[in-house]
């Protein structure tokens, strides 16, 4: 008896891998997001913390020099937030491209499939009806001879 054979079955098999692949892609740029979270937050909450602390000082009494260098480490802060906010916003980007691969690669796993599930039925039902064929010609082959037999 022959075997099933898909001819697509490569094609399955590398739509497959290609699934893992952008999965796993998407899980790093989620780490990647995650952790550009984390330092934007931070960067954030640093520049807050600087903010009320300069007032404190300006209450109290500071000199031009410190005015200034707060002034120029809260411009680098900022600075780097806007940086960080841009790394965010392509990380946005980059994930929802990823997404829509991830879409497009399962249909046509999920299509490749189902084809493969027709294509085994049709040859399931090719056995079937080659085995009823065989049935049918040692059926009559047994009629013939016992037809012969009582000649």
């Amino acid at each position: 008896m022959r075997k099933f054979v898909f001819s697509l079955e490569s094609v399955l098999k590398a739509k497959e891998i290609l699934d893992r692949q952008k999965v796993h892609e998407l899980s790093m740029l989620m780490e990647n997001k995650k952790q550009v979270l984390t330092e934007l937050t931070y960067l954030e909450e640093r520049r807050n913390y600087l903010c009320l602390n300069f007032e404190h000082q300006i209450e109290n009494g500071i000199p031009v020099t410190q005015v200034k260098i707060h002034f120029l480490y809260l411009s680098r802060l900022r600075d780097k937030v806007a940086e960080k906010e841009d790394v965010l916003a392509q990380l946005k980007k980059d994930e929802a491209e990823i997404r829509l691969q991830l879409m497009e690669i399962r249909k046509d796993k999920k299509m490749l499939e189902i084809l493969k599930e027709k294509k085994l039925q049709e040859y399931q039902m090719e056995i079937r009806v080659e085995e009823e064929r065989l049935i049918d010609e040692l059926v009559s082959y047994k009629e013939i001879i016992r037809s012969l037999q009582e000649v």
